[in-house]
């Protein structure tokens, strides 16, 4: 089988997403391809992570400058290799320099700041154009949420057929890392101004902030952490409500047909707010959001409720993974 090399990064300040992603995508092709995974100085929840799933790493050594990297990575990729590229490092250099060394270059993206060189860009954004590229003229283009990365689980689950009578069981998981302890202040918002809510907390493999929780004293409010994806399909199916970052995870919540609030934690979130606003979350937070703006969505109509339900069963119809394996493979035929 041909070989696929991903190169991502995640740690505890960028988080896993760049990695998750890549993840998704590696666990849909894996019965077509041979998977490795090239990542700057592996840590060990993500050397867990990908071992679980039966995926080589290729340890690189850790550098800011990604022209070193680049020198690296390069000692590890052959002609017959596809490679996907996954961080906002992988620039219009990078990728032109690359491209020589591999059969074929995917990248996946979610900013279209630069020329692309790659054969296939994904962006999984629902808000996604191929008007926002500059690209070379062979380049192909997987937009939009029918392409949405995501484990494979979260395909192959059975889905709620109705909406939920009440909100009174909540989730809240604000991506892998929450550099900024966002997890925190809405637990504590919750707990003191709602304290019927039941609150699952789930905390993501990079998140350094686990100690802080420990002087949370109640019933109402479980902490879980590092998750696989059956366990976090559970806990998004149990809930009534997700208050979850515009990241994967809200994704994950809309394939589930879930109501959610989402919060732009990160700035590379903000491009898909009207898309998020538009369709498929109930409300879309700033991370400087106020405690009475928290309060206030806690209780919205049954018909918006409703109306997102719909478009999240339009906008994830649970077959990304016929489509990207029929894009990939098509690439070995050129």
């Amino acid at each position: 089988m041909k070989t696929v090399i991903f190169r991502a990064d995640g740690n505890s300040q960028i988080g896993l997403g760049h990695v998750m992603r890549c993840l998704a995508m590696a666990e849909m092709i894996i019965d077509n391809f041979t998977i490795k995974f090239a990542i700057q100085n592996p840590s060990e929840n993500v050397i867990k992570l990908l071992s679980v799933n039966r995926i080589s790493i290729i340890p690189l050594p850790e550098t800011i400058d990604y022209q070193i990297d680049l020198v690296n990575f390069l000692t590890v990729v052959s002609k017959d290799d596809i490679v996907v590229l996954d961080g906002y490092h992988f620039t219009e250099n990078y990728q032109k320099i690359l491209k020589n060394y591999c059969k074929s270059l995917v990248y996946i993206d979610d900013l279209h700041a630069w020329h692309q060189y790659a054969d296939i860009i994904i962006n999984h954004s629902g808000s996604a154009r191929k008007s926002d590229y500059s690209s070379e003229p062979y380049t192909e283009f997987l937009l939009g949420t029918q392409y949405a990365l995501l484990r494979k689980e979260f395909f192959q689950t059975q889905l709620p057929d109705s909406i939920p009578d009440k909100l009174t069981n909540i989730l809240i998981n604000l991506g892998g890392a929450d550099p900024e302890n966002l997890s925190h202040r809405i637990v504590e918002i919750l707990l003191k101004s709602k304290p019927a809510l039941k609150l699952v907390l789930i905390l993501g493999g990079a998140n350094k902030h686990v100690a802080t929780f420990s002087h949370f004293q109640t019933e109402n409010l479980q902490i879980k952490q590092n998750l696989s994806a059956d366990e976090m399909i559970a806990e998004i199916l149990a809930c009534d409500l997700a208050i979850v970052s515009c990241s994967t995870v809200s994704y994950e919540v809309a394939t589930l047909h879930k109501p959610f609030i989402g919060i732009l934690t990160m700035d590379n979130q903000n491009p898909h707010k009207d898309f998020f606003t538009d369709y498929i979350a109930l409300h879309v937070l700033e991370k400087e959001f106020s405690q009475t703006e928290l309060l206030l969505l806690l209780n919205p109509s049954p018909e918006k409720v409703y109306d997102r339900f719909k478009n999240q069963q339009k906008f994830f119809d649970g077959k990304t993974t016929e489509r990207i394996n029929t894009r990939l493979l098509n690439l070995l035929q050129k």
